[in-house]
């Protein structure tokens, strides 16, 4: 409704006779050399007891296991990158997150056998176009296979579960796992289901997202992110490959990333990142030929996932772009209705004497502005010419209501009792 402050005032003219209002101590050393040989005495006579009392072993002994891979290895301390750089290099020997043997969920397999590894008590989902930290949903469970590098491929040795069933196939063991740190609330277990081929191959293991959390030391970290952005995440093949298992495996085609929070005196209230003690940190696994986009952090730790450091040797290319802001045409302003042309072509009916037409542009004016004192005014001058007197004394009889104090009111009021007048039985 046109405030009464706005309303025009043009006069009409002859044709009504009626106005239109218008965001260390050190210590001795002879003291500490004592103590070392005393211990240096015992542990001789202990490893002589142990040696009388170990039993005799007949036939040959077992072929040993290969030599197991280095947990931690030699790696170089992480790296950090800032953004607006466009690219970078996940170095195999650098950027690689440990999973160590304690997180075995399954094995020794039979790797000439074919499996199925499933999380029952996750529902199915598909990837979301846009990544971005979320509350509510089960936290992402990952999975790494260690077996004989010449049989299991290093592409099919990393992967997620997330509801629909894994094909597992050449595996000696099977790890699970998930990026910590764990949630300050308590996360549901989880069951993961192993089927094979018979129902004795078939094995349960119960996953706890709190306490099964790798922690992220050795990623590379990008930060500088603005989480009120969407970027697009890619992962390049380089000349070299890169390799973890040898070249008889294959190249890994295959990183993890795991959002990147700041500590609290770097960035105390970061713009666009919830703070909800509930929410778990966005993680996803990042493929060659597979384009992610993430929105809401503020930067990442990526690296390759593995359950050894020795040998690992080349690098992949990680490209990260920032999407253009999708421009969107400015919103519309309500169109202020037309009600001055409607007013002019309803006087200009009234002036032909077209009344009946007359009465219909005051029906589209009223049906605009219900209450606009010039449309309830002509309206019901219209229907007075056009016979319909109740009809246009209702509407005088609202304008007076609404407007008690317009310069036409009084001429309203008398026409309003000539109505009255004639209408009252004699």
């Amino acid at each position: 409704m046109i405030p009464l402050s706005e309303r025009p005032t043009q006069l009409l003219d002859s044709a009504t006779e009626l106005f239109l209002p218008s965001i260390p101590q050190q210590r001795n050393w002879k003291w500490i050399a004592g103590i070392a040989c005393g211990v240096v005495v015992v542990a001789a006579c202990v490893g002589l007891a142990l040696s009388t009392r170990r039993p005799a072993t007949s036939g040959a002994m077992p072929a040993p296991e290969a030599r197991p891979r280095l947990d931690s290895g030699t790696l170089r301390p992480p790296t950090f990158v800032q953004y607006p750089v466009t690219e970078f290099l996940l170095e195999a020997d650098r950027d690689v997150i440990i999973v160590p043997r304690t997180f075995k969920a399954f094995g020794p397999l039979a790797p000439e056998r074919s499996f199925v590894l499933v999380d029952t008590t996750s529902p199915g989902r598909g990837a979301p176009f846009i990544l971005s930290p979320s509350q509510g949903l089960p936290p992402t469970v990952f999975f790494l296979l260690s077996g004989d590098a010449s049989l299991l491929p290093e592409a099919a040795r990393l992967g997620e579960l997330a509801g629909e069933p894994q094909a597992i196939e050449k595996a000696r063991e099977i790890s699970l796992f998930r990026l910590g740190p764990g949630s300050r609330e308590s996360i549901p277990e989880r069951l993961i289901q192993l089927s094979g081929a018979s129902v004795a191959a078939s094995k349960s293991f119960v996953f706890r997202p709190d306490a099964e959390g790798l922690l992220l030391k050795r990623g590379l970290v990008l930060k500088g992110l603005d989480p009120m952005t969407t970027y697009a995440l890619n992962l390049e093949a380089t000349p070299q490959g890169a390799f973890l298992h040898g070249r008889g495996a294959g190249p890994a085609t295959t990183v993890i990333c795991s959002q990147w929070v700041p500590p609290p005196e770097e960035n105390p209230s970061p713009r666009g990142v919830s703070r909800d003690k509930e929410a778990l940190p966005l993680q996803f696994l990042l493929r060659q030929g597979e384009e992610r986009r993430v929105r809401g952090v503020l930067g990442l730790v990526c690296g390759f996932v593995d359950d050894g450091a020795d040998g690992n040797e080349g690098a992949l290319r990680m490209r990260i772009d920032a999407e253009a802001a999708v421009k969107r045409p400015p919103a519309k302003k309500p169109r202020t209705p037309d009600v001055t042309q409607l007013l002019k072509d309803l006087k200009q009916h009234l002036r032909e004497k077209k009344y009946e037409e007359a009465v219909a542009v005051g029906e589209k004016c009223l049906a605009l502005i219900p209450s606009h004192p010039e449309c309830l005014l002509l309206s019901g001058t219209a229907l007075g010419y056009a016979g319909r007197t109740e009809e246009g004394a209702r509407r005088y009889q609202r304008f007076h209501q609404l407007y008690p104090e317009h310069t036409q009111a009084n001429i309203v009021e008398g026409l309003l009792m000539e109505i009255e007048g004639a209408s009252a039985p004699k």
